[in-house]
């Protein structure tokens, strides 16, 4: 921030050391006299340099973070492949859509998959069928469900070999039999299954043609008879049974998984859980219309609030008088008749002037910078603290690459752009003034025809305001989807490229989809930049006509100097009200990313008791429910109804329960994850 800081100083101050340099060269050490034409031409020249000086470290920042950018892509492209985890991989698309994955829909296969998966009694119970549309990472669906649908994507794919790493592990016993049954030992009968699991149930079936056991990576036993198999599934399962991996399940002797009881009661508590779950995806907020007053209030708070905004507009005041005097000082000097004999204190006086406008610059520049630092950090630790406090239910109905975009985009915007957009404003707004009023003491009642020019300008500012100000936003939101698409697809690059290379493009073109549609913005805001832009400066010759008029009509009464010296500064006020607008329109636009981090800043909290309890001192560890009830949405059943128990401390204890009996949802509330509905929990 302040390396920043110190390279605009440098870019504004030096036109000023080159003017002083070359003034101090032509006079002092040539003893050549200054004239008005020589003046006032040499300063129209040295402004003009301002802007390519001012673009010269941007374009020189702009390749180098190129160059790393392209480092970056090449290293990441050319990393070793890392093994992932065996979870289920659900994309943020309707149930059908994850099961297709790309393929064409063939209403009859299509039953028959979903129907030998066991997902048929789960879309009955959604809200739209197979066509609810799934979170992000799957989140409103449990561990089974999950586990199910990415079975049915594997056998909708109708590969010939198909490898399943553990696909029942999460899946409760009574649809383990049913999906061995109907699903790998009837739908998949043709195919070439390798199965990996510990699982005694399964490895003990009949239809494994081939059992392979493994110990740390080497082999330790083949078998191909049934009777060999069965036998090795006893040994197996007791051997993860005395270690505590094997799986939840309630078996006879006789090798029925449940009791006829529990699959009648599955149907009912998958209806509880799939009522508590169902969550919808929130649609992103985007503001309409000009930026809230709010907003600016809230920035320039904390920016530091008005001793920031009184020092900065003194600071710019000062620095403008030295301008304008250092100017007038040179058109005394022109018109001076021993300007030769004293140009070492002409040139003094001038280069007096010059240093301190220097040092305003260097104030102005510093106090910015500043400020600007200590609103990153302000606004930075409220987002933290406010997103950190929120609620889980936040998380739920917010993809995280919203997040991640307020933490990436919008603060890489306060931190860097936003404090020398309102630096640049408040140096063109002092610099038009200054030049106006120079102009219009020159030209006199001249100026009265100012005021429809400045019209026009406020007119023309407004009509591209909004335009510009709407697609910055939607160039804000259009960017979220790219992160969440980045995030979603990190977890299954092994299973997209499993599938072959049809679906490797798949998804390149789906996140090319995004890309594209967030460049759309851009460009769209990039062409309605250059169409104010060119609107700006065919009106700003407006200005120098009226003046130019102004000084031919006063010409008997003026002095080459004061002629120079209008002339210059009308040439300056016009680059300088482009600016102006240019600036004030990037300021607005830029004001959009501390209005998305506001958004984010007073989120509903948790419990407010949560903080008085957070200090308390655990004892013995003991846990206490209370005639817990809880459910995930105020609209949704309870999925704890009058949870009431007591665990002492140090007790070793198991939920076990069917798919989706509540076994999340009771670790969800013993970390608060969300509130109770009624109940206590002591611990």
């Amino acid at each position: 921030m302040f390396s920043g800081a110190i390279s605009i100083f440098y870019l504004w101050a030096a036109p000023l050391f080159v003017s002083m340099a070359s003034f101090a060269t032509f006079t002092v050490v040539l003893g050549l006299p200054l004239t008005a034409s020589k003046v006032f031409t040499s300063l129209a020249l040295f402004r003009l340099l301002q802007e390519p000086m001012r673009d010269i470290p941007d374009n020189i920042t702009a390749v180098v973070e190129a160059r790393v950018s392209l480092g970056r892509i090449q290293s990441f492209l050319t990393q070793a492949d890392q093994p992932t985890r065996p979870e289920p991989w659900i994309q943020q698309m309707s149930v059908r859509d994850n099961i297709l994955f790309g393929s064409p829909f063939d209403s009859r296969k299509y039953m028959r998959v979903v129907e030998a998966c066991g997902l048929l009694p789960d879309f009955a119970l959604m809200a739209f069928g197979d066509l609810t549309e799934v979170g992000s990472k799957g989140r409103n669906l449990s561990g089974g469900q999950k586990a199910r649908i990415s079975l049915a994507r594997a056998c909708y794919s109708d590969a010939d070999i198909v490898i399943l790493d553990a696909p029942l592990a999460a899946i409760d016993a009574v649809v383990q039999k049913e999906i061995m049954s109907k699903c790998v030992e009837t739908l998949l009968k043709s195919k070439t299954v390798i199965l990996v699991t510990h699982n005694g149930d399964i490895i003990g079936s009949p239809s494994v043609n081939r059992l392979i056991e493994l110990d740390e990576g080497s082999m330790e036993h083949s078998h191909v008879s049934p009777s060999d198999a069965s036998t090795m599934a006893c040994e197996s399962a007791s051997a993860h049974a005395s270690h505590g991996d094997g799986p939840e399940r309630s078996r006879s002797r006789t090798g029925s998984f449940v009791s006829p009881r529990v699959m009648e009661s599955r149907t009912k508590w998958t209806q509880h859980f799939e009522l508590a779950m169902a969550e919808e995806t929130t649609d992103e907020v985007r503001e309409e219309g000009e930026v809230d007053t709010s907003v600016y209030t809230s920035f320039i708070a904390a920016c530091g609030g008005t001793p920031t905004v009184v020092a900065i507009c003194i600071i710019q005041t000062l620095w403008q008088a030295f301008q304008i005097a250092s100017d007038v000082w040179l058109g005394q000097w022109t018109a001076s008749s021993d300007a030769a004999d004293n140009s070492t204190w002409y040139m003094g006086v001038y280069a007096a002037f010059c240093f301190s406008s220097v040092v305003m610059v260097l104030c102005r520049t510093v106090t910015i910078a500043a400020s600007g630092l200590k609103a990153s950090r302000v606004l930075f630790d409220k987002l933290t603290t406010s997103l950190l406090g929120t609620t889980m239910s936040f998380y739920d109905a917010n993809p995280i690459g919203r997040v991640v975009n307020r933490y990436a985009q919008d603060i890489a915007s306060i931190d860097t752009r936003l404090p020398y957009s309102y630096g640049g404003l408040t140096a063109m707004f002092f610099a038009v003034i200054g030049s106006l009023l120079t102009s219009l003491v020159v030209v006199r009642w001249f100026g009265l025809l100012f005021v429809p020019i400045m019209i026009l300008y406020i007119r023309l500012s407004k009509m591209y305001l909004r335009p510009s100000r709407e697609l910055s936003r939607l160039k804000n939101i259009t960017n979220s989807p790219v992160l969440t698409f980045l995030d979603e697809i990190e977890h299954g690059f092994s299973l997209i490229r499993a599938f072959g290379a049809k679906h490797v493009q798949q998804a390149v073109e789906r996140h090319a989809h995004h890309v594209n549609l967030n460049h759309q913005m851009w460009y769209a805001k990039v062409a309605v930049d250059m169409w104010f832009e060119t609107c700006i400066q065919l009106q700003g010759t407006a200005i120098v006509m009226i003046v130019a008029t102004g000084l031919v009509f006063f010409r008997s009464a003026l002095s080459a100097g004061l002629v120079g010296l209008a002339f210059n500064y009308v040439l300056m006020a016009d680059a300088c009200i482009v600016d102006l607008v240019k600036t004030y329109s990037y300021l607005e636009v830029g004001m959009v990313s501390p209005e998305r981090v506001l958004q984010y800043c007073d989120l509903e909290p948790e419990d407010p008791d949560a903080k008085a309890q957070a200090g308390m001192t655990l004892t013995d560890g003991a846990i206490s429910f209370k005639q817990v009830q809880f459910r995930y949405k105020p609209t949704s059943e309870m999925v704890l109804r009058d949870l009431t128990c007591n665990i002492a401390g140090g007790e070793k204890i198991g939920i076990v329960g069917r798919t989706g009996a509540g076994k999340s949802s009771l670790t969800m509330v013993l970390f608060r994850m969300y509130p109770l509905v009624s109940g206590s929990i002591h611990i």
